[in-house]
């Protein structure tokens, strides 16, 4: 006996990989516009420094002025 699908079936699976194409897409449009704001140097984060998880090499001044704060309160 052959396996058919029908129409419901179909229907959920091409909705299944829809969804599963656009959340992909998502995901590489923000992976993308976050690599081009940290190659043009620009802050990637809305909060503040302290919690930036690039914070170590960020370049901009605001995130040396905050690991120079950090490093003062460590050392």
């Amino acid at each position: 006996m052959k396996n058919k699908t029908n129409r419901r079936q179909l229907f959920r699976k091409s909705m299944r990989y829809l969804t599963l194409g656009v959340i992909g897409a998502g995901g590489g449009a923000i992976a993308a516009k976050r690599g081009k704001l940290v190659k043009e140097n620009k802050c990637i984060s809305d909060s503040a420094c302290g919690g930036c998880e690039i914070l170590d090499e960020c370049v901009l001044p605001r995130g040396m002025s905050a690991r120079r704060v950090m490093e003062g309160k460590n050392g």
